[in-house]
């Protein structure tokens, strides 16, 4: 079960590929870690679904993270990467 909010001091991306682009979570760090310079320990919950993933980040990362993993490829392509707004 997804949570609708973040824990306080944190925030969501979205990330525009998910089970059907056969993404793990592994990947998703991965690609954190290498294309913005975030420790691993830093990124909180991924939640996978069909089409898109959200993951947790601190709310000082977001801006740097968005921005970063925006220009990386995943799964050798390009995806969006946003702020997700919470509900």
């Amino acid at each position: 079960m997804t949570r609708t909010k973040s824990a306080p001091g944190k925030g969501r991306i979205y990330v525009g590929i998910g089970k059907l682009g056969e993404i793990q979570p592994q990947e998703i760090v991965q690609a954190i870690v290498k294309s913005a310079g975030v420790e691993a320990k830093q990124v909180g919950s991924i939640d996978i679904f069909e089409k898109y993933t959200l993951v947790e980040l601190p709310a000082d990362l977001l801006e740097p993270v968005i921005e970063k993993l925006g220009k990386a490829t995943l799964k050798d392509r390009k995806v969006t990467v946003r702020r997700f707004e919470e509900r």
